[in-house]
């Protein structure tokens, strides 16, 4: 059988189900269901957006939106802190925008997803706290779970490296003064957060910015990144030294760390 079916304009953003039955002459019935979707829902990353505004979400250095590890075909997790109660996120393929696709809660039916961005919803996490969110993109399903941290938070965490404009002498120094301590969140001890300007400092010459995390004793536990351009999670004994593009005029960042997740940002202040 061949039969060419038509999907409608108004449908676009959608997964459709086609019921196909067939019965013989002795009236045997035969039964499946096809899933038809209008876009490539199997994304190469799909990232959790816990901003509201397009302007929030552009203009950061890197970590913002947070990506999601794919697990399997169409599935992907993450393990979350919400720093405030009633925290909204969405979910959203392309790190640049929330549009057309922001994947949230469908109005009509709050048990389900919708990637249309005019009409999703936030899923709201009640409580702050961390949580283990999964998203299904073919089914248009989700699971959100709280769950406790686990282990021992380190006393401390200090960036080292270079390129950080008020301090024109740190080059890769691991004791203080030249090393910047983060300072810890009063609420979640594995939460670290520290505002600083990434530029050449004046006297210098060099053009990158380059760092790693240290927890302040030399060099025996640190932090490198997955990407050394555009780090998305701290690598714990591993991974890259961020080596990223710096002028002479400083930008100030908040950067946020999380030490049970390797969650890195730099959001733009």
């Amino acid at each position: 059988m061949s039969e060419k079916v038509v999907i409608p304009q108004n449908a676009a953003l959608q997964i459709h189900s086609l019921k196909l039955e067939v019965t013989d002459k002795k009236g045997n019935k035969s039964a499946t269901e096809i899933k038809v979707g209008l876009q490539d829902l199997n994304y190469p990353t799909l990232y959790l957006a816990d901003v509201k505004s397009q302007s929030e979400l552009s203009g950061n250095l890197f970590g913002v939106p947070i990506a999601m590890s794919k697990i399997s075909s169409h599935t992907y997790q993450i393990t979350y802190y919400a720093r405030n109660d009633n925290t909204q996120v969405r979910f959203i393929p392309n790190p640049a925008t929330l549009s057309p696709i922001a994947i949230g809660l469908d109005p009509s039916n709050s048990a389900k997803l919708t990637t249309d961005a005019t009409k999703s919803q936030a899923v709201v996490l009640a409580k702050k706290g961390y949580y283990k969110i999964t998203v299904h993109t073919l089914l248009l399903s989700y699971s959100v779970e709280q769950i406790a941290a686990q282990g021992s938070p380190f006393a401390q965490v200090a960036l080292v490296g270079r390129g950080f404009y008020d301090y024109p002498n740190m080059n890769w120094q691991n004791t203080l003064p030249d090393i910047i301590l983060l300072d810890k969140d009063p609420s979640n001890p594995f939460l670290f957060t520290k505002l600083v300007k990434l530029g050449t400092p004046p006297g210098q010459s060099y053009n990158t910015a380059q760092f790693i995390l240290t927890t302040n004793n030399g060099w025996t536990n640190f932090w490198r990144f997955d990407d050394a351009l555009n780090p998305t999670i701290a690598v714990f004994n591993g991974g890259a030294n961020a080596d990223i593009a710096i002028t002479n005029t400083p930008q100030t960042y908040l950067f946020v760390f999380d030490s049970q997740t390797g969650i890195i940002q730099a959001i733009k202040q």
